[in-house]
C-alpha cells in the first residue's frame, strides 16, 4: 500500500471517530436539556438549573434559548447574584432587546449589590419606574435616603434557626409554625429551591420563653 494511501486511510479513520466523538456528546447534551426542560416545566429550578448548567458545558450549540431559562430558575430560587450573572450574558450587548420583566429583575439585582448607576440605566425607560430610576441616578438622592440608616441597628433576632419558618400560630399554649428544618429520619429536597419540605412543628410556650427557637428545635 502506498504511504498517500495509508495516510488517507488514517485521516479517515481520526474523522470517523472525531465525528462518533461529536455526534455522542451531541446526544448526551440533548438528553440533558430534555431533562432540564421538564424540570423547568414542573417548576423544580433547582434542578432544572443543575442541568442547564450541566447543557451549557457540553453543548455544541448556541446558548441563547438556554440562557433565559436559566435566568429565571436562579431568580425563582432567590439566587439573584447567579441570576445577574446570566442576564448579563444573555445582555452582554446591550438592553435595547429586553424586556420590561428582565429589565426589573436586572435593576433590582444590581440595588441589591448597591450599584444604583447600573439599576437606573436599567430601568429607564420602563413604565412605572421613571421616579425610581430618577432617584437611583442621582447621587444626593441616595445620600439622603442613607442618612436615617445611622440611626437603626438591623441584625437577625436569635429565635430562628438558619431555615424558614412562617406562619405562626399560638394555641392550648403551644406555638404552631412551619419550617424545613431537615428531619433526623428521612431527608427529601424541595425541587423549587433545593431547601427540604416544609413540615408542622409545634412547641410548649414555656419552652419559647426560655429558650432559643434554634436550641429548642435542636432538643
Amino acid at each position: 500500500m502506498k504511504r498517500t494511501t495509508i495516510k488517507c486511510v488514517i485521516l479517515a479513520i481520526s474523522i470517523s471517530i472525531l465525528n462518533s466523538g461529536m455526534l455522542y456528546a451531541q446526544k448526551k447534551a440533548d438528553i440533558i436539556l430534555k431533562k432540564a426542560d421538564i424540570a423547568y416545566q414542573q417548576a423544580k429550578f433547582a434542578v432544572a438549573a443543575d442541568y442547564y448548567e450541566s447543557y451549557l458545558g457540553d453543548t455544541l450549540n448556541s446558548p441563547k434559548v438556554v440562557l433565559p431559562k436559566l435566568a429565571d430558575c436562579y431568580w425563582q430560587m432567590r439566587e439573584y447574584d447567579n441570576a445577574l450573572r446570566v442576564y448579563k450574558l444573555i445582555y452582554s450587548n446591550g438592553n435595547e432587546s429586553a424586556s420590561s420583566q428582565d429589565k426589573i429583575r436586572v435593576a433590582e439585582s444590581f440595588a441589591r449589590k448597591s450599584q444604583y448607576q447600573q439599576a437606573s440605566e436599567w430601568l429607564n425607560g420602563v413604565e412605572g419606574f421613571q421616579l425610581k430610576a430618577k432617584a437611583y441616578s442621582r447621587t444626593q438622592t441616595i445620600d439622603s435616603m442613607k442618612k436615617d440608616s445611622l440611626n437603626w441597628k438591623l441584625g437577625f433576632l436569635n429565635i430562628n434557626t438558619p431555615y424558614r419558618e412562617f406562619s405562626p400560630l399560638v394555641a392550648i399554649n403551644t406555638l404552631f409554625f412551619s419550617s424545613n428544618k431537615p428531619l433526623l429520619v428521612k431527608k427529601k429536597a424541595f425541587g423549587w429551591d433545593g431547601s427540604n419540605f416544609a413540615h408542622l412543628w409545634e412547641i410548649p410556650l414555656a419552652d419559647v420563653h426560655t429558650k432559643p427557637l434554634s436550641e429548642v428545635l435542636d432538643s
